[in-house]
């Protein structure tokens, strides 16, 4: 990764990061790779931010599958219910 990008990357800066993260994605995207998300999972956790990671099997870019895209949805309510309204001061 270039300076440049790597210095603005969010999985370098995650302990910049102040609020509850939602990662959605799936073990079969080919326009991204799953590996993006595991990695920013991965920083969050080290750095102690509040988060929630779901990983979709079998499922692409697009949400293409049916029952992904409702636990996409159920997972996002259930973020949301926990989360709102957002407290960023810490």
């Amino acid at each position: 990764m270039g300076s440049h990008l790597h210095a603005i990357s969010p999985v370098t800066r995650a302990k910049e990061i102040k609020v509850p993260v939602l990662l959605v994605h799936g073990d079969s995207d080919r326009q991204v790779n799953v590996k993006h998300s595991r990695n920013m999972r991965d920083e969050l956790k080290k750095s102690g931010k509040k988060h929630t990671y779901v990983e979709l099997l079998n499922e692409d870019h697009y949400l293409a599958n049916e029952t992904n895209r409702l636990a996409t949805f159920n997972a996002m309510s259930d973020f949301l219910d926990e989360h709102l309204p957002v407290n960023i001061e810490q």
